[in-house]
């Protein structure tokens, strides 16, 4: 009896062993699971506050850009032809009494003139690289298979990436809209005397595509800085090529 007594209750101190092992392992397992739950959260927030600075930055550079733009288009140009009438002025004055107080304000508006240009080349040298404010459109962009070949292009100026910019998201917005497609192909093109961008994708839907692009307003804008913008389509989808030159004429001469 005594023997029988001691078997049982071996059998139930192994029990409890066996229960308890469990016990712990399950308490093991569900603090790997938090643990890798709480990693995976972090990186997820850190990637969400990494995208969404990098939208900000974005939305920051197109702003300078825009400020930037508007300083070259009104106070430049209001400047520009000031200082072609002081000029001119200048060179049919009779009157020596207002020869130095004329050459004085001809100083004056050359020296703001250079100040102008100065904020404008300081406001453009702080905005996104063409490669950075592409991250967040491309992540953005969940409705079908992305893909990117060739670099973005390192030297292209603001007002070409802003070209390229504004073209990418107008296809992606036209893919999801109205092509159907499953497939799109973005592809960075730098040859001698020009940088190409393509646009591919594989959507059937070819009237709706035409309907849904704003291509008029790109090829305008394409076409102020000296590039051209084609669109073709075909069985297979449809292509936007946008083509601009290596050296943007306008933008070196901005503010001359």
């Amino acid at each position: 009896m005594l023997v029988l007594l001691f078997c049982l209750l071996a059998l139930y101190f192994s029990y409890a062993d066996q229960e308890l092992g469990k016990i712990r392992r399950k308490k093991q397992e569900l603090q790997d699971d938090s643990f890798e739950q709480f990693a995976t959260l972090q990186q997820q927030n850190l990637a969400l506050e990494s995208k969404e600075q990098t939208k900000l930055q974005l939305q920051l550079a197109e702003e300078r850009n825009r400020i930037a733009r508007d300083i070259h288009d009104n106070v430049g140009h209001l400047l520009s032809s000031s200082i072609i009438q002081l000029g001119a002025i200048e060179i049919l004055n009779q009157d020596p009494k207002i020869t130095e107080p004329l050459s004085e304000l001809s100083s004056t508006v050359n020296q703001a003139m250079d100040s102008i240009r100065a904020s404008v080349h300081g406001i453009q040298e702080k905005s996104l690289t063409l490669s950075q404010a592409l991250k967040p459109i491309v992540a953005d962009f969940t409705f079908c298979a992305l893909t990117i070949k060739g670099e973005p292009f390192a030297e292209t100026s603001l007002e070409q990436n802003q070209i390229i910019l504004m073209t990418i998201k107008e296809a992606l917005t036209n893919v999801i809209k109205h092509s159907g497609a499953d497939q799109v192909l973005i592809k960075f093109q730098e040859l001698p005397a020009f940088y190409q961008v393509q646009i591919k994708d594989n959507g059937k839907n070819l009237k709706e595509i035409a309907r849904g692009m704003g291509l008029t307003s790109m090829q305008q804008r394409a076409e102020e800085i000296h590039g051209q913008l084609h669109l073709h389509q075909n069985a297979e989808g449809l292509t936007i090529t946008l083509v601009l030159p290596r050296k943007d004429q306008n933008a070196e001469n901005s503010l001359s």
